[in-house]
């Protein structure tokens, strides 16, 4: 669930990082939410999906820092996703992506 808008996260888990595979799942079993950091300019828009076994994916939402949902991602920011499965994007390009979880 989003937190809001100054909502601080809790403590980190995993420290940013490039995620140069977006396709390649992220496993955030062991972590309670994620966020991504899209910067440049986004050509093809992100698909995030997320897998509660790491097989079968369904698309799911992003949220930015108050709250709003986006089915896809195309415009350059921070989104935060739940954790508790694993994450991965079916589709996008032209962004470099850093990410970070938290227990």
């Amino acid at each position: 669930m989003p937190k809001p808008a100054g909502y601080p996260m809790a403590p980190i888990g995993i420290a940013p990082q490039s995620w140069d595979d977006r396709s390649v799942a992220w496993d955030l079993r062991d972590f309670s939410e994620a966020e991504v950091q899209f910067v440049g300019t986004i050509a093809t828009p992100y698909q995030p999906q997320r897998s509660l076994d790491g097989t079968n994916y369904v698309n799911c939402r992003a949220y930015d820092e108050v709250g709003t949902s986006y089915s896809t991602i195309a415009v350059a920011g921070i989104y935060v996703f739940d954790g508790g499965g694993y994450l991965k994007f079916s589709a996008g390009a032209g962004a470099a992506l850093t990410r970070r979880a938290s227990a």
